[in-house]
């Protein structure tokens, strides 16, 4: 017989739970293979619930027959215990189906009986396996606990018993029904949550109420469990029905947190199962809770959020009775609202994954900031961080985005439409007088008009000010804004491109000077200014609103206040003034703009400042890690080799303190000074001494590199390192370059100390490395001396061939070369 086609096209992935149409279920059932069932055959379909029915009991008996009955199956006559063989047969009889049962995989019906087979076995066999295995009752009969035997050690029968809880495996079928009625549209969706988070309560609570007489029980119900409130004897005494009650009022109440301290825990133990049921009913009310009010509340929420907003327009248009015109203005914004709402950046891209979603923005905006002159210099990923944290947001006409003297808390960049900037305040002359487009008179100076890439408030965002210019839109505007936190973020993340954007800033505050002091006048105006202490005062006082007093400075509120103020400009302005002084030559406008100049200076400095600090910690972290990849990355940017930290460390030394040969290499290379010395006189070479590392020590030989030591300095090394024979670090200070005669204050130089101590290894080192043996301290006493008043034989022999032979090397008139003399350690 021909084989029958093994996989039935599906006709929708949803098909799984919502079954399908007569017709198509028809023509599968036709080419279904023999012994194959279909997973929506009515009678399949009824055995399936009979299993979910069977799960359900098992939810609630389980944790009952552990708490409430003896362990095991015993008495196995009962009726408790003919139920669960009846319903351990049945699951048996269901795992034995389950390998005939078509299943949907990857929207397609699989009727192939092997790959069912190997399905199974690797998804929920072992699962109803051991949900369908007596476990606890193979533990018992393995202890000599089954049956009426269990009463020889209760305590510890009652504990295997909990292999009974194994057997909830099976209630994966209860979430498989659940998920069956969610997308059945037979069953309105209120209905099955709440039906399902009843029963989800209702288990939980019996489970807990179980467990809570289980720990009773185990602790022989004595005065130490919760049961005492109760009456120990009395509760212990008392029949199942009313014991099951008071521990599920416990659970209840316990699940519901609102216990009357009636009943609570008087044991360690008891106290932390109770500790650890209030921590997950915590997350079940939530998961309860935000279920139900997402069906209830959110249903019509959008409608009826508009609806009730257009009431309430209406009731407060006829209330104040307010034009028309501008009635319909707000009626269209609201409209505006509503119908963008869901059509916006976050509402349409929160559904896709990020690489997506940043290649939307990318194509929408990234063009905007990239022609916006506060962030030319930024690189890509920093823009596209802005673009991530960036809202859209829409405004009608004639509508302000920013007043006057606002704290601007977000960064604005105009994405589309037209925008205008003017001055709203009446501190300011009657001259101060400028039309707008639509001729209407505007009091406060020149007007500037805001285009696509343009940004505004950034003064008082950057620099926490009060908003000194007014922004209203003159057509539908879209503008992207970048809350302060989200920014901030971003810019500890990005320092480079934060840096930039504040230069950025400084250039166009700058720039914007000239609008308020116009022509050679007042660019000479402003710089007298500029250099005179009062400028650093303006920062703080220049930006004070106030009733303008003579000559155009504001009259302070406060006594106080005034005579600060005046102690600013006599003391700063005042001093650098031509005769006359300042006083009647700066408006308020012009004092704003001038505190406003040094407020975003001095944030640009500390800015700076703070940014080469923790790039010179990263470079420094850098070299002391070996991390030559990110070395040479600082290199090409143009970062000094020889930039040290506040003890005078430079990233030499820390490459060779780890002996880092390559840092080391690519530091010299790029320029670094190998003689640089810190604050302690330490230097490279000596950390390469000092930390063992030969090949470092080479390397800066080669790039005349030195310790850096000399005289007194140089012999206290040298002598420390005899005396406490330390001979590697001693043959690597004088390979270093160390001079083996420098001397101390008394003119004891390392060979004395050698002599004296006996240590022959260190005067073989000593005069191999140049030392003259015929060298005189303070009270003229040469290294032989002290060899013979301590009895160094060997080492006096040594030092008297070490004299000879310089002596012969000075008769024969050729310089003395150092070569080992007989006897002299490798």
């Amino acid at each position: 017989m021909e084989r029958r086609a093994s996989i039935v096209q599906q006709t929708s992935l949803a098909d799984k739970f919502f079954g399908f149409n007569a017709m198509a279920e028809k023509r599968e059932k036709a080419t279904l293979p023999r012994g194959i069932i279909h997973p929506n055959s009515p009678m399949y379909r009824a055995w399936w619930l009979t299993t979910v029915l069977v799960a359900a009991i098992t939810a609630f008996l389980q944790p009952y027959y552990i708490a409430f009955a003896p362990p095991g199956l015993y008495p196995y006559a009962s009726a408790g215990s003919i139920l669960v063989y009846v319903m351990m047969l049945l699951i048996v009889l269901d795992m034995a189906l389950n390998f005939r049962v078509a299943r949907y995989k990857q929207g397609q019906l699989v009727t192939c009986k092997r790959t069912l087979a190997l399905d199974y076995l690797r998804g929920y066999f072992i699962v109803d396996l051991l949900s369908v295995l007596p476990l606890d009752e193979i533990a018992l009969a393995i202890a000599g606990l089954n049956g009426p035997d269990y009463t020889s050690n209760p305590t510890l029968a009652y504990y295997l018993s909990l292999l009974r809880l194994v057997a909830l495996l099976r209630c994966y079928r209860l979430l498989d029904f659940f998920s069956f009625l969610t997308y059945s549209l037979a069953y309105p969706l209120l209905f099955v949550t709440l039906l399902r988070n009843v029963l989800m309560a209702f288990y939980v609570a019996n489970f807990e109420a179980c467990l809570f007489y289980y720990l009773a029980r185990q602790s022989g119900f004595t005065s130490s469990t919760w049961v005492e409130a109760l009456g120990a004897d009395w509760f212990a005494g008392g029949p199942i029905a009313q014991q099951y009650i008071y521990s599920l009022y416990y659970a209840t109440i316990t699940l519901a947190t609102v216990g009357y301290g009636d009943l609570h825990a008087y044991s360690p133990v008891e106290a932390g199962f109770t500790v650890a049921v209030v921590f997950f009913n915590l997350f079940l009310f939530a998961y309860i809770i935000g279920s139900v009010t997402l069906l209830v509340v959110k249903g019509d929420e959008r409608v009826g959020s508009y609806r009730q907003q257009m009431q309430h327009l209406q009731a407060y248009a006829q209330m104040n009775a307010l034009p028309q015109d501008l009635n319909d203005s707000m009626l269209s914004h609201l409209k505006l609202h509503f119908n963008t709402s869901e059509r916006n950046d976050e509402a349409v891209l929160g559904a896709y994954p990020s690489t997506i979603r940043r290649r939307v923005l990318r194509y929408l905006y990234l063009d905007v900031l990239q022609s916006s002159l506060l962030f030319d210099g930024a690189r890509q990923r920093f823009l596209d961080a802005l673009l991530a944290a960036a809202r859209v947001e829409v405004y009608l006409p004639n509508v302000e985005l920013v007043s006057e003297g606002d704290s601007v808390n977000e960064l604005f960049i105009v994405v589309s439409g037209q925008l205008s900037s003017y001055r709203t305040s009446n501190l300011f002359n009657p001259e101060d007088v400028v039309l707008d487009m639509n001729n209407a008179s505007v009091r406060g100076g020149r007007t500037r008009f805001l285009k696509e890439g343009d940004v505004f408030g950034v003064v008082s965002f950057f620099t926490g000010a009060e908003q000194m210019e007014t922004v209203s839109s003159l057509e539908v505007v879209r503008v992207l804004a970048i809350h302060r936190a989200d920014y901030e973020s971003i810019a500890e993340r990005f320092q480079d491109s934060a840096r930039a954007v504040l230069e950025n800033l400084l250039r166009f505050t700058e720039g914007r000077m000239s609008d308020e002091f116009p022509g050679t006048g007042g660019s000479a105006l402003l710089t007298a200014v500029l250099a005179s202490d009062g400028a650093a005062k303006l920062q703080f006082t220049g930006g004070a609103a106030a009733a303008p007093g003579p000559g155009g400075f504001p009259l302070p509120t406060s006594a106080a206040a005034g005579a600060a103020f005046a102690a600013a400009v006599d003391a700063g302005l005042g001093a650098a003034s031509p005769p006359g002084g300042f006083r009647d030559r700066l408006t308020v406008r012009q004092q704003q703009a001038v505190g406003q100049l040094m407020r975003v200076r001095a944030l640009v400095a500390q800015f700076v400042a703070r940014h080469d600090e923790e790039r010179l910690q990263t470079f420094l972290y850098a070299a002391s890690r070996g991390d030559n990849g990110r070395l040479r990355s600082f290199l090409e940017q143009g970062f000094d080799p020889d930039s040290a930290d506040y003890d005078g460390r430079t990233a030499l030394m820390l490459s060779c303190v780890k002996g880092f040969r390559d840092s080391a290499q690519l530091l010299l290379e790029a320029g670094a000074q190998p003689g640089a010395k810190d604050a302690f006189g330490g230097t490279a070479m000596w950390e390469a001494c000092k930390n063992g590392h030969d090949d470092c020590i080479d390397l800066l030989l080669r790039h005349s590199g030195s310790l850096g030591k000399d005289g007194v300095d140089e012999a206290a090394l040298l002598c420390t390192c005899v005396f406490n024979g330390e001979m590697a670090l001693l043959r690597r200070l004088l390979r270093a370059g160390a001079h083996p005669d420098a001397g101390d204050y008394d003119g004891r130089r390392a060979l004395h100390i050698a002599a004296a101590e006996g240590h022959l290894p260190a005067v073989e080192a000593l005069i191999s490395g140049g030392a003259d043996p015929a060298v005189l301290d303070r009270w003229g006493n040469t290294p032989l001396d002290e060899a013979q008043r301590v009895g160094a034989a060997a080492i006096c022999a040594y030092l008297q061939k070490a004299a000879d032979r310089r002596r012969q090397a000075a008769e024969q008139g050729r310089p003395h070369v150092l070569r080992p003399l007989p006897g002299d350690m490798p």
